[in-house]
């Protein structure tokens, strides 16, 4: 059974119902929940001196990841049941690099797709598609 649950978490719909089954295999198993947020970072962050970017936007970029943070954890309180172990972590970078990275230490990713089609997919791709592509752990997708 799985242990070690990864739940990839953008607070759309699909993440709030990939949640919701991480705990019910959770409980089943005696497992436990990582809840992952990963933010984006801007490209102007990554190499800013060099770009000359100010200290303001790079503030900003900090105040942005906090309330990330902040809401993770309460939309966290507000779903897990106390009898579910979890932690709740936030990262910045390409979340389908994140999450691939988060599930070497883990036994299961659980997430959710946005279910788009066309040419929205094409042009902004899909992170489930990439996570199903590259896990070396099993994946479980839900709408």
């Amino acid at each position: 059974m799985f242990q070690r649950l990864l739940v990839p978490y953008d607070f759309s719909t699909g993440s709030e119902h990939a949640l919701a089954l991480a705990i019910r295999l959770a409980r089943e198993s005696g497992g436990s929940i990582l809840l992952l947020n990963v933010g984006t970072v801007p490209a102007a962050a990554l190499g800013a001196d060099a770009l000359g970017v100010s200290q303001m936007v790079l503030d900003l970029n900090d105040r942005i990841a906090e309330e990330r943070r902040v809401s993770l954890d309460r939309a966290a309180r507000a779903a897990i049941p106390a009898d579910v172990q979890w932690q709740a972590r936030v990262r910045e970078g390409f979340p389908p690099e994140v999450i691939l990275e988060e599930a070497h230490e883990h036994d299961l990713i659980v997430m959710g797709t946005h279910g788009r089609t066309g040419i929205e997919r094409v042009v902004l791709g899909s992170v489930t598609e990439r996570v199903l592509r590259g896990a070396t752990v099993p994946v479980l997708v839900t709408r």
